[in-house]
């Protein structure tokens, strides 16, 4: 049944008293699950109607509840950091300077960036990459710009704020050290070696196009692989522009 106010009404009361049945422990706040809910349920709905033809339904509402309790988590978490929740009351976690950027940067770049492009979408895209469509005209392309700037503006206000310094003293301090230079020191390399290797290897031993794709599939296992055993926070920053890259596409 598609989600409405009503239906909506009628789920908040029988989550309610599913908890009061269940005598839910008081330390879980009810407020939240209730907004969980409910956000789940919009962004289900509306997030697939807006793109419905970019997943399954199965697949929109496992996104939809990712999305639902890693934006609640940073709401509570910015909350909490402007000191607007008693700390006895609200116990929310700690967290390193790499989770708040990557947390921060996926909620932007998964819910505000379609969000605010989708009636770019519906216009000058298209619904099978078969499909090929002109470069977008100026004004259009100016206007994605002017997305763009919105959402960078408020990731570097939202991270400064929640790291409590400017992000770009964070980024010298955290990433411009020796061992984070040396991983991304070996991930120039190895792209620098795979990357014109892989074709070359395909077309020497003839490999057909499936097959020629598992060369890149080794090359991402030497990238990731090494690193996750000295820097898993990098190896997460550095995924976060892929994994966001991924789903707009």
């Amino acid at each position: 049944m598609p989600w409405s106010v009503t239906s909506g009404i009628v789920e908040s009361i029988l989550l309610h008293g599913l908890c009061l049945a269940l005598q839910v422990p008081p330390n879980m706040f009810l407020v939240h699950v209730h907004i969980a809910l409910h956000l789940y349920n919009v962004l289900l709905q509306y997030g697939l109607a807006a793109v419905s033809r970019s997943f399954t339904y199965g697949e929109a509402m496992v996104i939809a509840q990712g999305m639902t309790f890693l934006t609640l988590d940073a709401a509570l978490f910015t909350l909490h950091q402007g000191s607007w929740l008693r700390p006895s009351s609200y116990p929310v976690p700690q967290r390193d300077g790499i989770a708040i950027i990557v947390q921060v940067g996926l909620v932007l770049t998964m819910l505000l960036l379609p969000l605010l492009c989708t009636p770019l979408f519906h216009t000058y895209g298209t619904s099978t990459p078969r499909i090929v469509r002109p470069t977008l005209p100026a004004a259009p392309t100016a206007h994605f710009a002017g997305l763009l700037v919105i959402v960078a503006i408020v990731f570097i206000v939202w991270t400064s704020f929640l790291l409590h310094m400017p992000l770009w003293k964070w980024v010298v301090d955290t990433l411009l050290v020796p061992s984070k230079v040396g991983v991304a020191a070996y991930w120039l390399g190895v792209l620098a070696v795979a990357v014109p290797c892989c074709p070359i290897v395909a077309t020497r031993f003839k490999l057909r196009q499936i097959v020629a794709r598992k060369l890149y599939h080794v090359m991402v296992v030497l990238l990731f692989l090494p690193v996750s055993f000295v820097d898993v926070g990098q190896l997460l920053l550095y995924n976060l522009p892929g994994t966001s890259l991924s789903f707009q596409l």
